[in-house]
């Protein structure tokens, strides 16, 4: 194996250093009756190099026209055409000049063809393409997309599930050039099997719009390409299993790509803790969703712990059903449809010690918790693109979005272990969100092209939020005890129309973007709370200063001009550009205030990209903004951030001010396998947000303010992967840290909490003979949260240390049988009182029982039996030490069948 891996690199590296030719070729492709053929896949080899030059699909047209840049090496070129309703077939054009074969006739297949196997190497690069051969990085583990990802070279998948190549983050991922699923990345790397696989590519400068590839854009999309004849009519995988504690699980995922109509389906209905969480949540959101979800108030809080499964924790029943698919109704119509369905009901209980800054003081608070989280998500899309013709298209799309979550949640709290209390609260969400946008976009012979784009939301968001303390009639001053239930109702609406015009220019190496946009916004606000006993028999208490109600509004009119230069012979541009001027009328009708706020808006940004050596890049940027606060946190009254909490902003007639600083840096050491990426990050804060705390027992109130009072940031970031197809080996090391100040008040002054993070993280992964394979692993991450100006009678603990140190090994006994051993050692708040330290340990059996389609699996988790896992969280003014059960030793079978 070491023998072949040196043989592609060193065929790899020659091909570069020989001289360049450019090809030419064109064809148009028919059946036998002369009818035209789209939604081909094209390859396009080197006959003698073997290398590919080309992998691309065709979409919506039957013409083929390339220009390549070929070696001297080959003297002729072979592309391979294939077709799921076709014949396999394959043509030979001469290198080095222009060919036109004119019509290349297909024909119908009666039988599935075997695969033509065209090996290149494992990495290469065309243009702003950079293509990876899947079966060079599999080590035989892999099920899932996000499983080979992590083995090559210039991807990376954070701890948010965030998929980023050279440190630029993946808008989309395609599916042979589909569009199914394609801006749910986290999905598709969770879900997509990898057995289906034969090129990862990833293509930059990339536009979301499809009429604007002449011009480009900013984007980074991943394409997987298939393998050809195998996956007919459809493939996907199936995994299901069931363990002890009434544990089960089923994953169906389902894709489908005929002619007409491309189509998929991806389940996961299991009680293994792989739950609903904000990044599968936040998929499924649009911008406008996200924003006014910020809104809402949160339910009882589960807490997750980084760096472990969630099957050793929480308990849930998901059922999470997510369909599109894509249908040609007409050479010119296509039509596309989404849904997406998911419950959920989460629960956890746990143990928490918070010492938290009261305003005046610090408290320590105790508290045994139970949380329940059942929500249920549902989005419904549809989509029609109307190609008019070659220059003009028209799209519509139409979708709703609700959110009925319902949780629940009882806590048992003392206060500096001299008093007690019992909470308990329920709430249930009824929000709903529908969304009409159309987009127009012309494109003239002349490489310009407009865009004219209209959109409308309009969102009802509902609460009803129950409470139950003996606290609360101390903390509204109520005589009598048995107002013991607090009672809230929300009622919000939240509506925008925007209207945009842009035009699209390209100058010879010059792109100008020039755009002019009107946004209206409206919010109207009407909060409820009252105080009563449990079963709502005493008169009602409204409290002062809780339900004024608030009528909001913003027109916002934007003009920008933005672009980018590239220097000759270059793929990625020298220096962008973009500014953008503006100004927003807010106006604030409320119960206790009426104005108006006229504020201007400007964002300016400079970035320059520089290649000074072969293997080095490099670009600075350096970006003003000039923004109004966010519509939705303009609010001058009192509104629920969960049953306990209270938030209230002022100073809207202030603009935030900072100044960013960006250095980029990527570095391929070795062959394009071995790379470096750096970034610098510099924030200045011309002013802050200012937190103002007042807790009584559990209550509290919150106020945000906006204060003139400068502060800096610091971020740091660095990740090295070092894969080695020699060695069979891949070395990772990432190194984080950040320092970020935040504001608050103590005693009527604004102080500055310095806060201070680092992270380093170290990983190995090797294999003898692709029969043993161990992966080494450890990571160490240290939080300092302090305060110099604070009074030091009132400081806390301000440091925490975490070290995991990992060590997986996977034996194949045979092709069909292998054995994996996963330990993991955790140092817990290292320098601390309240440190721990303990062993996790799992294994797992896996039998193929039909190599290429089906296995059984069986797993073992945490066979030491370890019952809590400890963790710590500093914050700004604060800190939690979380004491968190585990579900204990537990075990599981499961079936896996790939089609």
């Amino acid at each position: 194996m070491p023998k072949v891996a040196l043989a592609l690199v060193l065929s790899m590296i020659s091909s570069l250093i020989l001289k360049a030719q450019t090809t030419r070729i064109s064809f148009t492709l028919r059946d036998e009756a002369g009818t035209p053929i789209t939604d081909c896949n094209i390859r396009i080899t080197g006959a003698q190099s073997h290398l590919i030059y080309a992998y691309f699909v065709l979409q919506n047209t039957s013409v083929v026209k390339k220009e390549l840049r070929t070696t001297a090496a080959d003297d002729s070129l072979d592309v391979f055409i294939s077709n799921i309703t076709y014949k396999d077939t394959s043509i030979r054009f001469g290198a080095g000049k222009d060919t036109n074969e004119g019509i290349v006739k297909l024909q119908l297949q009666n039988h599935i063809l075997k695969d033509i196997l065209i090996k290149g190497p494992p990495v290469w690069k065309q243009g702003d393409t950079t293509s990876f051969r899947a079966d060079a990085f599999k080590q035989g583990d892999e099920k899932k997309l996000k499983d080979i990802i992590r083995n090559m070279p210039g991807l990376n998948i954070d701890d948010n599930g965030r998929l980023t190549f050279k440190g630029q983050p993946v808008s989309r991922i395609l599916i042979d050039g589909q569009d199914l699923f394609a801006d749910q990345t986290k999905l598709l790397l969770n879900n997509f099997p990898t057995k289906a696989i034969e090129l990862l590519q990833l293509q930059e400068n990339q536009n979301a719009n499809s009429m604007l590839k002449s011009i480009g854009g900013n984007d980074v999309v991943m394409n997987l390409t298939l393998k050809r004849g195998t996956f007919l009519p459809a493939f996907g995988d199936i995994e299901a299993g069931f363990g002890d504690k009434g544990r089960y699980t089923a994953s169906p995922v389902l894709f489908s790509l005929s002619k007409n109509i491309k189509a998929g389906y991806i389940g996961n209905i299991n009680s293994v803790g792989n739950g609903l969480n904000w990044n599968t949540a936040g998929e499924i959101q649009s911008p406008l969703e996200s924003e006014a979800g910020s809104m809402l108030a949160r339910g009882p809080s589960l807490n997750l712990i980084q760096n472990l499964p969630e099957s050793y924790y929480l308990k849930n029943r998901l059922f999470d059903n997510r369909f599109d698919i894509t249908a040609r109704l007409s050479p010119k119509l296509n039509v596309k449809t989404t849904a997406s369905i998911i419950t959920d009901r989460q629960s956890q209980a746990t143990f928490n010690q918070d010492n938290y800054f009261t305003g005046n003081t610090y408290m320590t608070r105790l508290d045994h918790s139970l949380s329940i989280y059942q929500p249920t998500l549902i989005r419904v899309g549809q989509t029609y693109e109307y190609n008019i013709n070659a220059t003009n298209n028209l799209e519509l799309k139409a979708w709703w979005f609700a959110d009925y979550d319902n949780s629940k949640g009882s806590t048992g709290t003392s206060y500096n272990q001299d008093s007690t209390s019992f909470v308990s609260n329920q709430l249930k969400n009824n929000w709903n969100s529908f969304n009409l946008q159309a987009l127009y976009t012309h494109l003239n012979k002349k490489k310009q092209a407009e865009i004219t784009s209209i959109q409308y939301n309009r969102q009802d968001i509902r609460q009803d939020i129950s409470s139950f303390s003996p606290q609360y009639p101390q903390i509204f001053q109520l005589s009598d005890p048995a107002y013991t239930g607090l009672f809230q109702n929300t009622d919000y609406q939240y509506a925008v129309l925007n209207l945009a015009h842009t035009r699209y220019f390209k100058i010879n190496r010059q792109k100008v973007n020039i755009s002019l946009s009107f946004k209206h916004e409206e919010m109207r606000l009407v909060p409820s709370l009252n105080l009563s006993d449990t079963a709502h028999a005493l008169p009602p208490v409204l409290p002062p200063n809780f339900n004024n109600s608030g009528e909001y509004n913003r027109n916002t009119i934007i003009t920008s001009l933005s672009g980018s230069i590239t220097k000759k012979g270059a793929q990625n541009p020298l220096l962008t550009y973009r500014i953008i001027f503006g100004a927003n009328r807010t106006g604030i009708a409320g119960d206790t205030v009426k104005k108006t706020v006229l504020l201007p808006q400007l964002d300016a940004y400079l970035g320059l990209k520089l290649k000074p050596i072969d293997r080095y890049t490099h670009d600075f940027s350096l970006n003003y903004e000039d923004r109004a606060s966010d519509f939705t946190k303009i609010n001058n009254i009192f509104l629920p951030e969960s049953s306990s909490s209270y938030i209230q902003y002022i100073n809207p007639e202030k603009n935030y001010q900072e100044l960013i600083l960006n250095y980029n840096a990527a570095i391929n050491w070795k062959d394009d396998l071995s790379v470096t990426y750096f970034y610098l990050g510099l924030i200045h804060n011309f002013n802050n947000a200012v937190y103002e705390t007042g807790f009584q027992y559990f209550f509290n109130l919150n106020t945000v303010s906006l204060e003139s009072r400068p502060t800096n940031s610091i971020v740091f970031n660095m990740n090295n992967k070092v894969p080695s197809l020699l060695l069979n080996a891949v070395l990772g090391l990432d190194l984080q840290a950040s320092y970020f100040p935040q504001l608050f008040t103590y005693k009527g002054q604004v102080l500055q909490s310095e806060n201070a993070q680092a992270l380093v993280k170290f990983s190995l992964k090797k294999n003898w003979n692709r029969k043993y394979f161990i992966s080494l692993s450890g990571s160490y991450s240290y939080t300092d949260n302090r305060r110099p100006a604070l009074d030091t009678t009132l400081a806390v603990n301000n440091r925490l240390d975490n070290f995991i140190a990992g060590f997986k090994q996977r034996l194949l006994i045979s092709k069909s049988l292998s054995i994996t051993s996963n330990t993991q050692l955790v140092y817990n708040n290292l320098t601390s009182a309240n440190g721990t330290r303990f062993l996790l340990q799992d294994a797992e059996i896996g039998w193929k029982l039909n190599p290429k389609t089906l296995a059984l699996t069986f797993r073992a988790e945490n066979l030491v039996n370890q019952k809590t896992y400890m963790m710590a969280y500093n914050e700004g003014t604060s800190q939690s030490i979380n004491t968190i059960p585990l579900i204990g030793r537990s075990f599981f079978i499961t079936v896996r069948y790939e089609f």
